[in-house]
């Protein structure tokens, strides 16, 4: 926030107002630069989507990477389907505990490596 000039009764600098006996504040708009590293063909089809969309003019690129961020923003986490997992978990497994269950997994893992050991 700016702060309140009391010698000539403004805000800030560029973005001030002149008061009398009340204070106006004038909300800014902050903006971050974000850079990424994507494929030169991603890009290139991502600028002419972009731009055939919002004009071929300056801030195209702009105005469809910020529609597509509060798109992903917006968009809510689904809850997985549990029920799709009824039956995947052996019946040998049910009724452990999570400890166990990776103890018997590391057993089954060395067991196969055990007995496919590469020769060198």
């Amino acid at each position: 926030m700016k702060r309140f000039h009391e010698e000539n009764n403004t805000i800030g600098a560029q973005n001030s107002y002149r008061c009398d006996q009340r204070t106006f504040v004038r909300m800014i708009r902050m903006t971050e630069t974000i850079k990424v590293e994507v494929d030169d063909e991603l890009a290139r089809r991502f600028r002419k989507k972009a731009m055939e969309k919002y004009g071929y003019k300056k801030g195209s690129v702009k105005k469809a990477l910020e529609g597509l961020m509060e798109e992903f923003t917006r968009r809510s986490i689904e809850t997985p389907d549990w029920g799709s997992l009824r039956g995947a978990v052996k019946d040998e497994y049910k009724g452990m505990t999570s400890a166990q269950l990776q103890h018997s997994i590391w057993r089954i893992k060395n067991d196969y490596h055990s007995r496919h050991k590469r020769v060198h």
